[in-house]
């Protein structure tokens, strides 16, 4: 899955980089892959911003929190 780093407000600010400004966007964050069910305690908030974020892309919440978690360990895996 392609993934289009954008520049975050601290970023276009010339501030120092914060560590999740190279994370995806939310619409970025959908694919199909082979699952494990896990059990996994979040925050109310988190929950409720995923949820929003996927109900404006037609898409399913909890694949976009798969691919967010998926697309950070593809990056420290890396090290």
């Amino acid at each position: 899955m392609a993934i289009k780093e954008t520049k975050c407000k601290c970023q276009q600010k010339m501030e120092s980089k914060h560590p999740l400004c190279s994370l995806p966007s939310p619409d970025k964050l959908v694919d199909k892959e082979f699952t494990l069910k896990v059990t996994l305690l979040l925050n109310k908030s988190t929950i409720d911003y995923f949820k929003n974020a996927a109900e404006k892309h037609g898409v399913c919440y909890q694949a976009m929190i798969r691919n967010l978690l998926d697309e950070y360990v593809k990056h420290y895996n890396k090290f």
